[in-house]
């Protein structure tokens, strides 16, 4: 059998893709609620809790670009 490897390759990147969509996942949970209880607490106005809001998102954005493929493969 010549594809003996794929099911174990296969595995390693599931593997790799659900630690990076937990790693997004997580960060997003606390960015979040932390945002939301400092707006509780009037620490923070709705324009800088966008403000924090959008730029996590790009971080988690660009760090789910992890699981694109390298050039040259």
């Amino acid at each position: 059998m010549a594809n003996r490897g794929i099911p174990g390759e296969a595995l390693r990147v599931a593997r790799r893709c659900r630690g990076i969509i937990w790693q997004n996942f997580i960060g997003t949970l606390a960015v979040d609620g932390l945002g939301i209880v400092l707006a509780g607490l009037g620490f923070l106005n709705p324009l800088l809790a966008a403000f924090i809001h959008v730029s996590s998102e790009l971080l988690f954005i660009l760090n789910s670009t992890r699981l694109l493929p390298a050039r040259g493969r």
